[in-house]
């Protein structure tokens, strides 16, 4: 006769060595991080109680706020758009030099309108950039009055920087070497619709030079290829205030 085993189970605790839990790092680290806003703000609404919050501050709209007159700077803008003589300080930081080297390629225009188009490429350094691309485009017009344009992009390849530089080319016709190819552009302007990063909302002037070695080889679409050594001489201004530029003295 088999016995019958008991069923009168009960719960029983067993001891655990302690153990202090992650996510109370995580909570510490929080805590900290809200009282330092709360600091932060309650010293901004003792400098400036009416902005935060008083009674003639600043009220939210519960209608759209996609006006024009909430886009974009109004009146005179001193940081965007500086007026009068640069001081030492800002004229040193204003000046820009860079120098590319990289394969051209010269083959015919896209539209009848065009007598040739110039291809560059190039990797180099700017006066911002330690190492930097180019890429140029360049247009030569059928019709011999109209002046020789292009336009230009510098990319910085630290990515952290997230900056582009656009410049818009243009120079009297007869700015070209002995063959013909344009190598002197006068007129050197900003791009907004290009530039990023530390050039947004900026101004440009100044001087490209190109000097154009072939190599005696032609690509399928193209009459002559060889190497381009690039010079830029300008002046940039821009707000920078799009690009982070240093950090590490306001980390909480």
């Amino acid at each position: 006769m088999s016995r019958r085993k008991s069923r009168s189970w009960k719960p029983e605790l067993e001891a655990v060595e302690p153990r202090q839990l992650l996510s109370l790092v995580t909570n510490i680290l929080m805590s900290n991080h809200q009282n330092q806003v709360a600091a932060t703000r309650a010293r901004a609404v003792a400098a400036n109680p009416v902005l935060f919050g008083g009674a003639t501050g600043f009220v939210p709209s519960r209608s759209s706020i996609a006006l024009d007159q909430n886009q974009g700077a109004q009146g005179v803008n001193l940081l965007l758009s500086p007026q009068g003589e640069m001081s030492a300080h800002q004229f040193r930081r204003s000046l820009f030099q860079a120098a590319f080297v990289g394969p051209y390629t010269i083959g015919p225009g896209r539209f009848d309108s065009e007598a040739t188009q110039v291809s560059i490429r190039g990797a180099g350094r700017t006066t911002d950039m330690l190492h930097a691309d180019i890429q140029i485009g360049l247009i030569v017009a059928a019709d011999p009055t109209v002046q020789n344009s292009g336009a230009s992009a510098i990319y910085d390849r630290n990515i952290n920087s997230n900056s582009a530089l656009g410049l818009d080319l243009a120079s009297p016709r007869s700015d070209v070497d002995p063959q013909g190819r344009p190598n002197r552009f006068t007129t050197v302007t900003l791009d907004a619709n290009i530039s990023a990063g530390a050039y947004v909302e900026g101004y440009a002037q100044g001087v490209m030079e190109i000097r154009y070695v072939p190599s005696g080889r032609r690509t399928p679409r193209g009459f002559e290829s060889g190497t381009a050594y690039v010079k830029i001489q300008a002046q940039i201004y821009a707000p920078r205030v799009a690009s982070i530029e240093r950090n590490s003295d306001i980390n909480p």
